[in-house]
């Protein structure tokens, strides 16, 4: 038998800072433990690769 295609598209991760990726989950909550726990679900579940910080955008508030 012959390997057949995948049923579903694998979607390939969002790159992101990890500055990023924190600044707009603080938008959505002010728990500090659902931010950390909703980065480590999203790292471990392969939809997000944190990337180095070469010219993270910072907004001039931070």
């Amino acid at each position: 038998m012959g390997q057949s295609a995948p049923w579903f598209e694998e979607v390939q991760p969002v790159e992101v800072t990890l500055v990023e990726l924190v600044m707009v989950l603080a938008e959505l909550t002010e728990d500090e433990t659902e931010i950390f726990a909703t980065v480590d679900h999203m790292i471990a579940s392969g939809s997000v690769r944190i990337t180095p910080m070469l010219q993270a955008r910072i907004p001039e508030a931070y």
